[in-house]
């Protein structure tokens, strides 16, 4: 059985899509479940048998976490300790969301896996904090992502639809670069790991192709 932490996100409500087309068993949990206990993870695991774990849950309001630091460091570090346990304790491989945000954004041209993270703020600490974590069971994959957009929830493609349908003249920031990723297709390449049953762990970055573009190129 799959256990999919997270399902009612962006990229969450996506995978859980494919997990029912795809006639794949899965559990979906969200606030429901805190990760960040290791007690109520323990009890929810407790006698259910997991072979992958897909965490889609993080802390992602990137500017609100400079000032609320506890609260992203127990979702994307903490919480990722914990499942790390847990999937130790069951056996089951694990397939975690990160971030591009674990790197300062000097580079100029596309970040490899093989880069050395430096992250700036508090939002790319934290994952960066919660990616070594879980590097400690070695079952994991961990995916890079970058300006996840879909379907589902709130993102900024439909933030931008809404707004074009509301005002005449927008404002969009033009200084921060990266490539926009459908989480369509980000499901579609878990769907492959998954049925695949891929042995080869580590860290993956994915996203779109195409050159990287503003915020402002974007809209």
């Amino acid at each position: 059985m799959i256990w999919l932490i997270g399902k009612s996100g962006l990229l969450g409500q996506e995978i859980a899509q494919m997990l029912e087309q795809e006639k794949l068993l899965y559990i979906g949990t969200g606030h429901e479940v805190d990760i960040t206990d290791i007690n109520e993870l323990k009890k929810f695991a407790d006698e259910k048998t997991f072979s992958w774990i897909i965490n889609c849950a993080a802390y992602t309001a990137v500017d609100n976490a400079e000032n609320d630091f506890e609260n992203a460091c127990k979702l994307n570090h903490h919480a990722l300790t914990n499942l790390a346990l847990i999937a130790k304790e069951k056996n089951a491989k694990v397939i975690h969301i990160s971030t591009d945000y674990v790197f300062d954004g000097k580079k100029n041209n596309k970040y490899t896996e093989e880069d050395i993270p430096n992250p700036l703020n508090i939002y790319g600490k934290s994952k960066y904090a919660g990616e070594s974590e879980l590097m400690k069971w070695n079952k994991s994959f961990i995916l890079r992502t970058s300006w996840l957009f879909g379907h589902n929830k709130n993102n900024f493609v439909k933030t931008m639809l809404n707004l074009f349908n509301s005002k005449e003249e927008l404002k969009i920031i033009n200084d921060q670069f990266g490539l926009p990723t459908y989480t369509k297709d980000l499901a579609q390449l878990i769907k492959i790991i998954l049925h695949k049953n891929y042995s080869q762990y580590g860290i993956f970055h994915f996203c779109n192709s195409g050159e990287k573009i503003s915020w402002f190129d974007f809209a």
